[in-house]
């Protein structure tokens, strides 16, 4: 049984009091975290899940309320004397942003010795690779600057939106899926993100299951209506087990 808690499910400006983007995806191979928003590593902890335990991150695009939390993951890590690997896995940018992040919040912090492996993987569309054992396949998502890198997922049975407007790459990547987590920031047609009308008109888009994420507060009001339609509207703490 694989399982996916969702961390973080509101959009970048807290919509409902919700976390900025995180979760978190178990398999039997252990624990991968998709996102790293501004909380992530308290929303971790608050719901019991060992920091230890994540194989890898896997940042779907360089906008803050997306990987803002990485540095205090990385050095919490340090602190708590992690000894095996932690792979970061994003654009090709990650890397060089983490680092200009870290010096940012803690000068220096960039230098620091961390006592355990930290490795990136570069994640562009149409790569294909093999992020801490498991094979990543990556789409463009349409989403504002191309700077930000931004992707769509797909790890074995799980897809993963990102942030994306509508986008033909979605349907490829949640085409035979057994779960799609799903952004859905508006209930009408916006820019760069996508929206309960134009999900609702094209469900299922190929996913067996549909958790929708990343929600601002109108489509939080209109949770009724999603949920009549058989797809999920996420909180922080989320928890959906289903079959690999």
């Amino acid at each position: 049984m694989n399982t996916l808690t969702v961390l973080g499910s509101g959009d970048p400006f807290g919509a409902g009091g919700r976390g900025q983007s995180c979760a978190l995806y178990q398999d039997a191979q252990g624990a991968l975290l998709l996102d790293c928003g501004g909380g992530a590593l308290a929303a971790l902890k608050r719901h019991g899940l060992d920091p230890a335990q994540i194989d890898a991150v896997l940042i779907s695009h360089l906008h803050g309320d997306h990987f803002a939390g990485l540095p205090f993951l990385v050095l919490e890590q340090r602190l708590a004397k992690r000894t095996r690997p932690l792979v970061l896995a994003g654009p090709p940018d990650l890397a060089a942003r983490l680092s200009k992040l870290l010096d940012a919040l803690y000068e220096g912090a960039s230098k620091k010795v961390l006592g355990y492996p930290l490795s990136f993987v570069v994640l562009q569309p149409g790569s294909a690779l093999t992020v801490a054992g498991r094979l990543v396949r990556a789409f463009a998502a349409s989403h504002m600057h191309p700077a930000a890198g931004a992707l769509s997922l797909r790890i074995g049975p799980l897809a993963w939106s990102g942030d994306t407007a509508w986008s033909p790459e979605l349907l490829s990547c949640a085409e035979g899926s057994v779960l799609l987590l799903c952004e859905c920031t508006s209930l009408e047609p916006l820019a760069d993100h996508l929206s309960w009308s134009e999900i609702r008109t094209r469900l299922p888009l190929g996913a067996r299951r549909i958790v929708l994420t990343h929600a601002g507060a109108e489509v939080r009001n209109a949770r009724a209506e999603i949920e009549a339609n058989g797809v999920l509207l996420s909180d922080d703490g989320t928890s959906i087990d289903f079959e690999p």
